[in-house]
């Protein structure tokens, strides 16, 4: 139970572990999410900005510019979107925080690995990107198709 109350996947309308209520839990949740997205996207723009400009040269020669702007790419989509599942409104709890959660970590892996590959020409980072590909696409599965009524955890 504990690992599903920090993913913020506790049942709503139930009084949480802290004996919170509701509301409370359901700004926490959404406060978690928008922290995410702004460590999104400042890693993406900073990141972005740092291989356009301290690091062109070595990652030009390392003939990687490419996988580069990829993970700047995605990495700040999904901050954007973990922004509007935390923001977003009529859209169940549970759904919002699991949404937000693939698209972060996802984020944080597929893009990690394709920096770290850049950075390093380790190819087995690569081989790690395609998990954070599977958490993002998960994270729009969870949005796409949103469960109908609430299960137990």
């Amino acid at each position: 139970m504990t690992t599903f109350f920090l993913l913020g996947l506790t049942r709503v309308g139930d009084m949480n572990e802290d004996g919170n209520t509701e509301e409370k839990t359901v700004r926490r949740r959404s406060r978690r999410l928008l922290i995410l997205a702004g460590v999104c996207g400042v890693l993406g723009v900073g990141l972005g900005a740092i291989g356009g400009h301290g690091l062109e040269d070595r990652i030009e020669e390392a003939g990687r510019a490419e996988e580069w702007r990829t993970a700047t790419r995605y990495l700040l989509i999904h901050a954007v979107a973990c922004l509007a599942v935390g923001l977003g409104q009529g859209v169940a709890v549970r759904v919002r925080a699991l949404a937000g959660f693939l698209f972060g970590v996802g984020g944080i892996i597929f893009g990690g690995s394709l920096y770290a590959l850049c950075l390093t020409g380790i190819t087995l980072f690569g081989a790690i990107t395609p998990l954070g590909g599977l958490c993002l696409v998960a994270g729009w599965v969870v949005v796409a198709f949103p469960q109908r009524r609430q299960s137990t955890l």
